[in-house]
């Protein structure tokens, strides 16, 4: 929750800067007009959470929509029905419901949300349900930001001195196990040591480790490390408990996936929710005719040095000392 509440802080306390228009320059053809960019809401957001953290990657991308100004769907994850149910209940209860309503349902509802047209969706999941969610998309041409998962390999320097190593190994372990046993995209792959100091010989045994989040899930890993190529790399751990959904992690070596693209927190969320508008204010005094048709060599030539940024050829075509 310290995330959720740092993120939203955040938003308040910037938001009326990310709001204000930002200047932009003109070519001086257009004085005295002045020129702006100016974000607006891009409309109706479909935001489909994870489960793995199904709290933060709910209401993380939820705040950057928000303060963007964009109306909500949020769909949390079937697979942490907990959380989802909490959702549910809890934000009507502090949000407006004809801004910002939670959906729940399985996979059934999402294929039927997916269906309806949207200005942006936001997924976090797998890149197998990703490629499903982005075809979908493009059948409305709706944008979308992918959060997917992958591999995240920690590479070691071999050369590095003893007292470094212990660092890194301590560094990588707690990166490992510290994230959702090891169930997230930022996991580094765990190389050896370390696992015992923290959490003592026995892992199966303890309360404070995280267990795989269903059985659907604990059947891709077992059979993932029975897997000839990955069992002969495994150089710790690989047992398994399928009763208590328990798998002790396990090493094998392999390359990233595909993660997906976009990106949110903080600034960056407003960002991926929001549209950049060109706004031009200009007054009804200067007008320039020679932008107007019939055309007349005066014009083509008047045209040909505006687009070139040629003022002083301009002030030499309108005082008449520069032939058309």
């Amino acid at each position: 929750m310290g995330v959720i509440l740092k993120s939203a802080n955040y938003a308040l306390s910037c938001l009326d800067k990310w709001v204000a228009p930002k200047k932009a320059e003109l070519p001086l053809v257009f004085f005295p007009a002045k020129g702006e960019v100016l974000p607006e809401p891009v409309g109706v957001v479909l935001i489909f959470s994870s489960w793995n953290f199904p709290i933060t990657l709910a209401l993380d991308p939820l705040i950057g929509a928000i303060s963007a100004g964009n109306a909500v769907v949020l769909k949390p994850s079937e697979l942490a029905p907990a959380c989802s149910s909490f959702f549910i209940e809890t934000i009507p209860l502090y949000l407006d419901n004809k801004a910002v309503k939670v959906i729940g349902g399985g996979a059934d509802v999402g294929e039927r949300l997916l269906e309806l047209k949207w200005d942006k969706i936001f997924f976090t999941g797998s890149p197998q349900v990703g490629r499903l969610v982005m075809t979908a998309a493009a059948r409305h041409l709706t944008p979308v930001t992918l959060e997917l998962g992958g591999k995240c390999p920690a590479v070691v320097d071999a050369f590095s001195s003893h007292s470094k190593t212990k660092v890194i190994a301590k560094r990588i372990a707690g990166g490992k196990w510290g994230l959702c046993s090891g169930q997230a995209c930022i996991a580094i792959e765990l190389l050896k040591k370390n696992i015992k100091r923290f959490f003592g010989g026995n892992l199966g045994d303890l309360k404070c480790v995280s267990r795989i989040v269903n059985k659907h899930h604990f059947e891709r890993i077992y059979h993932l490390l029975k897997d000839p190529h990955v069992a002969s790399s495994i150089v710790h751990g690989g047992s398994v408990d399928e009763e208590r959904l328990f798998v002790c992690d396990s090493l094998p070596f392999g390359g990233a996936g595909q993660s997906g693209f976009g990106r949110y927190h903080g600034k960056y969320s407003f960002d991926t929710f929001s549209h950049e508008k060109a706004v031009l204010h200009r007054a009804f005094f200067p007008e320039l005719e020679p932008r107007y048709p019939p055309w007349n060599d005066f014009k083509l030539r008047f045209i040909k040095l505006a687009y070139r940024f040629d003022y002083f050829g301009l002030i030499l075509l309108l005082l008449g000392l520069k032939k058309p």
